[in-house]
């Protein structure tokens, strides 16, 4: 994944995934949900 909303958004977790999200705007969380 390269721009995701993701990791715009501080939500918890994502309506889309169901993934939980790192902090706003940190570039890990995109590690993270793989």
């Amino acid at each position: 994944a390269r721009v995701r909303v993701l990791n715009l958004t501080p939500a918890r977790s994502s309506p889309k995934t169901g993934f939980p999200t790192a902090p706003l705007g940190n570039p890990s969380s995109d590690r993270d949900l793989g």
